[in-house]
């Protein structure tokens, strides 16, 4: 629940290093994303992107200048990692900390090479003041847990990778609001009763960790229903202070990838939500493989026209 404690751990996992377990550093570092929502989503009157208007309030908000920009790392730190920890000590903190992971262990030697990443980083990081217990369990007991289980007292463990979104509608709130604690897909991945159903526990601990703040900032944004630009800006806010606050630790996309492909680049249907990319209408497959000559020409193509 201390903000300093997930700071730690945010400076020291090598993100990179997990996702180069089984893709390039070229793939990898493309897919590297800092916010939990997505940079495009939305644009202001003036056009600028969601992602500028993050970065703008989390300046608001912290005082600190950030790039939180998609294909790059602005947190793996060690020393800021360390600096994080003495800070929790500070705040009362015992260590060294035990942290349970869930590792798939039965189907595939990625999963177990990235949760071994994940614990070197973290340990080294901190100077084994936060210990990764790997919890090596069938496919379908991590699914059940993870991933399928709708009951908050079944979220038996401390870290999942096991999670992701995608964006239902083209507005900030289709991804704000998975963490909300009055509606949010993720309370539950939490261990957290949703508010109408709290215990007094499920209270004290969305308030010592700052999602009770988090919650005040989506109901604020949410509320505002006719000026676009300031209801951007106000999901902004929330987001940024999710970053701010380590309230959880960004990972990366997942369609970034190396293609073969025959397959006209940008003619098939685009949308920054739903699943109109998973489409084939439009779609225009040509003779010859596609080279990266003409996907890059016709993606700057592409960019100019949709402005």
């Amino acid at each position: 629940l201390n903000a300093n404690f997930r700071r730690a751990i945010l400076h020291a996992f090598d993100r990179m290093a997990y996702l180069t377990v089984n893709k390039s550093e070229e793939v990898a570092t493309a897919m590297l994303r800092n916010i939990n929502g997505y940079p495009d989503i939305v644009a202001n009157s003036e056009g600028k992107n969601y992602m500028a208007l993050v970065n703008e309030a989390y300046k608001e908000l912290t005082g600190v200048e950030i790039d939180l920009s998609d294909g790059q790392d602005p947190f793996y730190n060690p020393e800021k990692a360390m600096e994080y920890v003495n800070a929790a000590k500070a705040d009362g903190v015992k260590f060294p900390v035990h942290l349970d992971m869930l590792v798939i262990g039965d189907s595939s030697q990625v999963y177990v090479d990235r949760g071994n990443a994940l614990k070197q980083s973290i340990e080294k990081n901190t100077e084994g003041n936060i210990i990764i217990d790997l919890q090596f369990e069938p496919a379908n007991t991590v699914e059940a847990v993870a991933y399928y289980n709708m009951d908050p007292a079944g979220s038996d463990y401390d870290i999942t990778t096991f999670t992701g979104w995608g964006p239902d509608y083209a507005d900030p709130k289709t991804f704000v609001d998975i963490y909300s604690t009055s509606n949010g897909y993720y309370m539950t991945t939490l261990g957290l009763n949703l508010d109408a159903d709290e215990t007094a526990a499920d209270r004290a601990a969305k308030d010592a960790s700052g999602l009770t703040q988090y919650e005040k900032y989506y109901q604020e944004a949410d509320a505002i229903k006719t000026d676009l630009d300031k209801r951007y800006a106000a999901f902004a806010k929330a987001d940024a202070y999710m970053v701010a606050e380590a309230l959880i630790v960004p990972m990366n996309m997942q369609n970034i990838s190396y293609a073969v492909s025959r397959v006209v680049p940008f003619s098939g249907p685009y949308s920054v939500a739903g699943i109109a990319g998973g489409k084939y209408k439009y779609m225009q497959v040509q003779e010859e493989m596609v080279t990266a000559e003409q996907y890059n020409a016709a993606k700057e193509e592409w960019l100019a026209a949709k402005g």
